[in-house]
């Protein structure tokens, strides 16, 4: 398994019992980068292709991130997930990630995701049923809708 490397004291103040309100930094991974911005909006860069195991590393690492996200924005989340360059995920992958956004993100969460196509762009959208979910061809259009919504 590979190492994720995270900030422990970030990491500590995402457990319960926490004292203080930290932030978390950035979680880099063969397979993923996890950050958060100023905006309090979570970035994600997908880097390679993933495997049942790469997914389950990711909901690890991304779930405080998201928990942060909410809690600055009192209830919901905002994330923005770039998978512009990486492979095409195979339909096994689409549909463990569509079973993990539909575990863990809410309704109200809104979902930015960048991708290399248009043709893609509809998958996503016709695969990942969420009210608040959109794909994008261009990064900047993703962060703006994220941040004006």
């Amino acid at each position: 398994m590979a190492a994720i490397g995270i900030n422990p004291a970030a990491a500590n103040a995402t457990k319960p019992g926490a004292q203080g309100q930290m932030s978390l930094q950035r979680v880099d991974d063969p397979s993923f980068v996890i950050r958060m911005d100023d905006h309090h909006i979570v970035h994600v860069r997908v880097c390679d292709v993933w495997t049942p195991d790469a997914a389950e590393r990711y909901w690890r690492a991304f779930l405080p991130f998201l928990h942060q996200s909410r809690a600055h924005f009192a209830g919901y989340a905002k994330a923005l997930i770039d998978r512009r360059g990486a492979p095409i995920m195979p339909v096994a992958m689409v549909q463990k990630m569509r079973e993990g956004i539909l575990e863990h993100y809410r309704p109200e969460d809104r979902l930015a995701l960048v991708v290399d196509s248009s043709p893609l762009k509809a998958q996503i959208r016709q695969n990942y049923p969420l009210l608040n979910l959109d794909a994008f061809l261009s990064h900047d259009a993703a962060l703006a809708w994220l941040i004006n919504s």
